[in-house]
């Protein structure tokens, strides 16, 4: 079992955090929402093997944040969080794989209390070093729904006004809330925090404040796995991966093109024709996550714990 102190008749989520070889542990007490251990494994085959192990029965569920972690003893992410989710299922144990984005957007609804109407529109803006994506979401019987997504390039030489008013083509919503996963001293996240933000509707969430969140995150994130109507802070999950279409003939690959990517609403399904010339076809994937960026990444976690 992971290493906490279990008291009997209380009941824990565990919360794991992963990047690069590394999985972080969190074992949350579900009553008061407190962190009472952590745990940092290596996202190894041994670790998948351990799991009705590590997760007795008094934890009553797991939350995964682990697209961007590898392993030697699997191919690819892909199937490491396949192996995972077998484990977990054979244990009849409740799961959720999240995305960075899924956590950042609900980690600013939390920070800032936001609350919505059926049907309120609302808007979320992931800033970084020279460019930032604006996510359009509608709040429905579901949860918060992103409808459209894009990514827009900052330049200072623009100003404040033509950020705004970039900003507001590409939303319509009631509020909208920007946030700085990165880094909050990066220039675009001060010009819009110092100016833009000061507009109607704006809210800054500083990213710094997320990981406060992360017990009630996971524990908001339990009452929906419960209970699918409660949708107070919930995120309706995209995809985590761009999944690309290459098809083969002539003794070579064509150019291949998206299939979906990480504006597809989860479950999605994607029927396509081929011609009867193509000698067969190629289906790939990429991750993309702007909230992290394995290339720069300093040698410690994203929560500042050391890195394996």
């Amino acid at each position: 079992m992971l290493n906490h102190k279990c008291i009997p008749g209380k009941d824990y989520i565990a919360y794991i955090d992963g990047f690069g070889e590394s999985l972080f542990i969190d074992v949350i007490d579900l009553k008061t929402q407190e962190i009472v251990s952590c745990k940092q494994v290596p996202a190894s085959l041994d670790f998948v093997q351990k799991i009705p192990i590590l997760f007795d029965k008094s934890i009553k569920a797991v939350i995964l944040n682990i697209f961007l972690s590898s392993s030697p003893a699997f191919s690819s992410n892909l199937e490491f969080c396949k192996a995972i989710r077998k484990a977990f299922d054979e244990i009849n144990l409740l799961y959720l794989f999240v995305s960075d984005t899924y956590y950042v957007f609900t980690a600013s609804l939390i920070n800032e209390n936001i609350i919505s109407k059926l049907k309120e529109t609302i808007t979320f803006i992931g800033i970084f070093s020279s460019s930032f994506t604006v996510s359009n979401c509608v709040f429905t019987k579901a949860g918060y729904e992103i409808y459209s997504y894009k990514t827009l390039i900052y330049d200072e030489k623009d100003g404040v006004n033509a950020l705004y008013e970039k900003i507001l083509q590409s939303s319509n919503s009631s509020k909208i809330v920007a946030t700085a996963p990165l880094s909050n001293g990066l220039p675009i996240f001060k010009v819009l925090k110092e100016k833009v933000l000061k507009m109607p509707n704006f809210i800054a969430s500083d990213f710094g404040g997320t990981r406060k969140s992360a017990p009630k995150i996971a524990c908001e994130i339990y009452k929906w796995l419960i209970d699918n109507s409660y949708v107070k802070y919930y995120i309706i999950p995209t995809s985590a991966r761009y999944y690309f279409l290459k098809t083969f003939s002539g003794g070579k690959f064509n150019n291949g093109k998206i299939l979906f990517g990480s504006d597809t609403i989860l479950p999605h399904q994607y029927t396509f024709n081929l011609p009867r010339w193509n000698l067969g076809f190629h289906v790939s994937y990429t991750f993309f996550s702007g909230m992290r960026n394995p290339a720069g990444r300093p040698k410690k976690s994203r929560w500042g714990r050391p890195a394996a």
